[in-house]
């Protein structure tokens, strides 16, 4: 009896050590299938925050040659903004000197900006935008496209008002179209041919109600909006230069 039971212990003894070992060979196979699972996420990270880095990048590459097409545009606005003030003011005088006319001319030129925004449409169409949910740069980043917008819409209205007085400055014969058209092209030389004194032809187009309107629009146009468009861009840049280098 006693032989017996000694056999029987020995058999759970092995039963329980087997299953022991069966418990910890799984236990094993859990700890390595979660620690595969922890690189291959690592992995994955990696390589979704390598490519978020490619599209900031090229955003970056975007915004640094915006601000330049910005800076233009703005010094260019402001120009024809300061000439075609002083140009008003000689008219409020009644004086009609032709060099402040050959300088407020940049009034009648196109003030548009362009952007490149294909890296923010690559980052939005590769769905890697979702990364920065939440984040300072993709406020940043909306705010200035969404702005720009805003911007298109203040240029389309002050540049369609420009074209329409340009054009309408040749409704008048052609002898004086022909003189204002030497003016224009060559400015207050002495040794510009007309058919009247510099002098008349001068104050013909300073006193074109065309001229007039578009110089009246040009003088009252002192919005900041390219100012601000371009404090958004930097904006955008120290953010993305910060993602970047993270």
């Amino acid at each position: 009896m006693l032989s017996f039971l000694r056999k029987l212990r020995r058999k759970e003894m092995k039963g329980t050590r087997y299953l022991r070992y069966a418990l910890g060979e799984i236990v094993l196979v859990v700890i390595g299938i979660l620690i595969a699972l922890s690189i291959n996420n690592w992995n994955e990270e990696n390589r979704s925050g390598e490519q978020l880095r490619g599209y900031l990048i090229g955003i970056e590459k975007n915004l640094q040659s915006d601000t330049l097409n910005i800076k233009s545009t703005n010094q260019r606005y402001k120009e024809a903004n300061r000439h075609a003030s002083v140009f008003m003011q000689n008219l409020y005088k009644d004086q009609y000197p032709a060099e402040v006319l050959a300088r407020a001319i940049v009034a009648f030129g196109e003030k548009y900006v362009t952007i490149d925004q294909s890296g923010f449409e690559s980052l939005k169409n590769s769905g890697y935008i979702s990364k920065l949910q939440g984040s300072e740069l993709e406020t940043a980043l909306f705010r200035y496209y969404n702005y720009y917008q805003t911007v298109q819409q203040i240029e389309i209205s002050y540049n369609t008002f420009i074209e329409n007085m340009e054009v309408r400055i040749f409704d008048r014969s052609s002898r004086e179209t022909i003189d204002a058209m030497k003016f224009l092209n060559f400015g207050s030389s002495e040794t510009t041919s007309t058919s009247v004194s510099l002098n008349e032809v001068v104050k013909s187009i300073y006193t074109n109600p065309h001229v007039i309107g578009a110089m009246g629009r040009a003088s009252q146009e002192n919005n900041p909006h390219y100012d601000t468009l371009l404090s958004y861009a930097n904006e955008v840049l120290r953010l993305l230069r910060e993602a970047i280098e993270e």
